[in-house]
């Protein structure tokens, strides 16, 4: 009698604090603190909104383009790529063609990873209107004779003028004296060539980044083409995955770039089992076997607890990253892009962890309320490119879901 007793205090207590924990959420089917944050986790992005552009670049890779008859073309190069390459040593050459307009500013920086003196590529620009400078290096080609002028459909020329009337700029590369912090990925990149040309005569430009011949070793290498940043939809919400590649291409294993977010869902499932388990043995008693095993219920629960799990786990893939490179870069004003983030991530992720803990209802797709509170995280997810994609795509269906078949009141009964 004497545990029963204990054991229905224990039972009224935790219903006392449920119930006061509901009464907090009233009708919203959200705290003030929650709501507070997910307010400012939409100031915080909106203000990331006004700072990306000038660190935005999409990302493309190239490949087979190691001759100019197969130079990798650039769409539209007067917005902001980057394409991303490898050159095997000395002598080695990777071309890329881009039709530009007259009045068009043709803009090029050359980069790597390591900066190291042993691989220090440059560039050649060939055009029409370029006076001739450097001496081109013997194992890069100049465009084909038969080169014919053609122009696309947004007005941009696709061919050019004779080979003959071609010039050649060359810029080798020079040894950076340090990394400059790039906080759209985050990396911290090795500058070792730069061109910029106002277009005079609409032609093709082409563009070779080259190995001097006395390059003691290959490596990687990325072409920044163009200063218009702008996105289409795919390229927005690709750019996640876009940023696992780039990471590889600075040299970096699976295991550390997805090292944190796996860390993350791990220790996050692992701790809420720990805690079901715990709060089970309280309400039962030791050796029952009673008791909830876990605290999750419902799929309203599953899809929000795992969405928030994913948010705060590349919220810790960002960290890591951004310490990376400004251990390479130093400090710099220019980390409050990730740094913003970064908050946004683990602020909604927290939210949505809470979701789906404390509001799933009796049905176990969650209160109504709870539901619209989802979709806006997992909007702002889609924006701030936090989950990976999987974690908005989860919490949009948990909100979805809890909207159709959720309780109307914010109260889990």
């Amino acid at each position: 009698m004497h545990t029963k007793g204990k054991n229905m205090r224990g039972k009224g207590i935790r219903e006392t604090r449920q119930a006061d924990r509901q009464t907090d959420d009233g009708e919203t089917g959200m705290s003030p603190f929650a709501l507070a944050i997910l307010i400012l986790g939409g100031l915080l992005i909106l203000c990331a909104f006004l700072i990306t552009p000038a660190a935005a670049h999409v990302p493309l890779t190239s490949g087979g383009n190691d001759h100019i008859d197969d130079a990798f073309p650039v769409p539209d190069p007067t917005k902001s790529w980057v394409v991303y390459g490898e050159l095997e040593g000395g002598g080695d050459v990777r071309y890329y063609r881009m039709a530009m307009a007259t009045g068009d500013e043709l803009r090029l920086s050359l980069f790597t990873p390591r900066g190291a003196p042993a691989f220090v590529p440059g560039i050649v620009v060939m055009g029409p209107d370029l006076a001739p400078s450097g001496t081109l290096p013997p194992f890069v080609d100049m465009p084909p004779h038969d080169h014919a002028e053609e122009t696309g459909g947004d007005g941009h020329a696709t061919g050019g003028a004779e080979a003959d009337e071609y010039g050649a700029v060359v810029i080798g590369g020079t040894v950076p004296d340090g990394a400059e912090f790039e906080p759209f990925t985050p990396s911290a990149l090795y500058h070792s060539a730069e061109y910029s040309h106002m277009v005079r005569k609409q032609g093709t430009y082409y563009v070779a980044v080259y190995a001097p011949e006395g390059s003691a070793s290959g490596g990687n290498y990325g072409l920044a083409v163009g200063y218009r940043e702008e996105f289409t939809l795919s390229e927005w919400l690709l750019v996640p995955f876009s940023v696992l590649a780039i990471h590889r291409w600075e040299g970096q294993s699976w295991a550390l770039i997805l090292g944190p977010l796996v860390l993350t869902l791990v220790g996050g499932f692992g701790l809420l089992l720990w805690r079901g388990r715990r709060e089970g043995m309280s309400a039962t008693g030791p050796g029952t076997g009673k008791g909830p095993a876990f605290p999750i219920r419902g799929p309203f629960g599953w899809l929000a607890v795992t969405a928030g799990l994913l948010y705060i786990g590349t919220g810790v893939m960002l960290l890591v990253q951004t310490a990376i490179a400004l251990g390479k870069a130093g400090l710099t004003g220019a980390a409050v892009l990730p740094v913003i983030y970064l908050i946004v991530a683990v602020l909604l992720g927290s939210v949505a962890l809470r979701n789906g803990l404390h509001h799933t209802g009796r049905t176990g797709w969650g209160t109504k309320n709870a539901g619209l509170s989802m979709i806006f995280i997992g909007v702002v997810g889609f924006v701030a490119w936090a989950g990976l994609l999987a974690g908005p795509v989860m919490a949009v269906v948990a909100g979805i879901g809890a909207l159709v078949w959720g309780e109307r009141s914010a109260l889990t009964r």
